[in-house]
């Protein structure tokens, strides 16, 4: 069984987010009963600023730039880092709304820490055709239209 635990979250989004991520657990648990990553136990979730979100961006992957999500895979623990400032700003460039930005980045970060992957440099018109984008939309779905 998967649960998140959060660090540094805003007030103003910590009933939004917690309530999101608890239909979100028993969804990825559904999902992940028979995979290998049925042994993940915890997921934590840190929101940074952009200086600190840069930094590991470049420390773990080379890039020397903010990024709005990074995952890492750590034996029994999953850790997201979120940079709310990236998210914003993503939202605003998509016309998404900023809520839903926020979940599909926790998603998207959790199927990384799940072992999907996708290419490197995304185009708009391959995007819906990417398994992992498929599985990210999914999961938003059901979880946005299920109730506690």
């Amino acid at each position: 069984m998967i649960s998140f635990s959060t660090y540094n979250i805003p007030d103003e989004l910590s009933s939004i987010i917690k309530d999101f991520l608890s239909k979100l657990e028993k969804n990825l648990n559904i999902e992940l009963l028979s995979t290998q990553f049925s042994q993940l136990q915890t997921i934590e979730i840190n929101f940074l600023t952009q200086s600190e979100i840069q930094k590991l961006n470049l420390q773990y992957r080379n890039i020397n730039k903010p990024t709005d999500v990074l995952s890492f895979n750590l034996t029994n623990i999953g850790e997201l880092d979120l940079s709310l400032d990236i998210i914003h700003e993503n939202a605003l460039s998509l016309s998404e709304d900023f809520h839903q930005e926020i979940f599909r980045c926790i998603i998207h970060g959790c199927l990384h820490i799940f072992g999907y992957d996708h290419v490197e440099k995304l185009i708009p018109e391959t995007l819906s055709q990417e398994e992992m984008f498929i599985i990210q939309e999914k999961i938003l779905t059901n979880v946005s239209s299920s109730s506690l």
